[in-house]
């Protein structure tokens, strides 16, 4: 059975939306958005950022967003049966769209995309 993309996507969302309950009954400290879903590999694109960050962290919202994960997968493209999680590697992880994601997260125009909007990187550990 094959799952559209978009229907993985509905799924994650669902799962997520479960989870906070979860979190918050065991004390678990999470963001307030998640993005990364729709911007991985080719998807990493200066205005698709854009969009998805600013539907996320628009001042203007009345709930403004203080914190957001950014899910990324940077990398090196594992070889054809090597690599990868537990079962080998699967499709994203041979792919080079890993490796276009590493590059598009260490350029200099991304470093200028977070400092443009006043975006800070942190760790999770300091939400």
């Amino acid at each position: 059975m094959t799952v559209s993309f978009e229907d993985f996507c509905q799924t994650v969302v669902n799962d997520s939306e479960r989870a906070r309950t979860v979190f918050d009954n065991c004390d678990i400290r999470y963001t307030d958005a998640f993005v990364g879903l729709t911007t991985m590999g080719k998807n990493m694109t200066e205005n698709h950022l854009e969009i998805v960050f600013s539907s996320n962290l628009d001042s203007r919202h009345v709930n403004m967003v203080n914190t957001c994960e950014f899910m990324v997968h940077p990398g090196y493209p594992s070889n054809h049966g090597t690599g990868g999680c537990g079962q080998g590697p699967d499709e994203f992880s041979i792919s080079t769209e890993r490796q276009y994601e590493l590059n598009r997260l260490t350029s200099k125009e991304i470093k200028h995309f977070y400092d443009k909007r006043n975006m800070q990187l942190i760790s999770m550990e300091n939400i």
